[in-house]
């Protein structure tokens, strides 16, 4: 008796993958849980925490008086 057919095997592979997504996903979404990620809103880029020194500046910038 042969086995089944090329079509049958193609929806299992399929159906397979979709399951593993969908287990990633569920994975990924526990993770979060339980480590919350911080958005981009609540990080401060590096230039924000160190203050502004003009001194440091004044070699960089060329100035017409």
């Amino acid at each position: 008796m042969p086995g089944r057919g090329r079509q049958t095997f193609n929806k299992n592979q399929k159906e397979q993958k979709r399951k593993e997504k969908q287990q990633a996903k569920m994975a990924r979404r526990a993770d979060r849980k339980i480590n919350p990620v911080t958005g981009p809103s609540d990080e401060l880029p590096e230039e924000f925490l160190t203050p502004y020194n003009p001194e440091s500046d004044k070699d960089s910038i060329d100035r017409v008086d």
